[in-house]
């Protein structure tokens, strides 16, 4: 029946093998159900506020890898190499042109 089956007051069930993809491996079935009613209770304002926090805590968290595994590099040339990963590197090249670290 695919990711969702059934109904239940307009929204179908979700099926444990999704959640388990969605939460990950680290989180129980019954974990994973408590978390995705609390998300279909919330407003979309408020779900999209939660993506753009999750999407502001991975930028931060590559930033921070960046910093740790290069940490003689400016700012800027890190900023560069998190572009390249963040929106691939011919789209960064692009836009910002070619990465100095790739010249040298």
């Amino acid at each position: 029946m695919g990711v969702w089956e059934g109904a239940g007051e307009g929204v179908g069930v979700m099926k444990i093998e999704t959640l388990h993809l969605i939460y990950g491996a680290d989180t129980s079935p019954q974990a994973a159900r408590i978390q995705r009613e609390i998300q279909l209770r919330m407003s979309y304002e408020q779900r999209g506020r939660l993506l753009l926090s999750q999407i502001e805590l991975t930028r931060e968290l590559v930033l921070a890898g960046l910093r740790q595994r290069y940490p003689d590099e400016s700012p800027a040339r890190i900023f560069r190499r998190f572009s390249d990963l963040w929106l691939g590197r011919e789209l960064a090249a692009t836009v910002y042109g070619p990465a100095e670290y790739e010249r040298g």
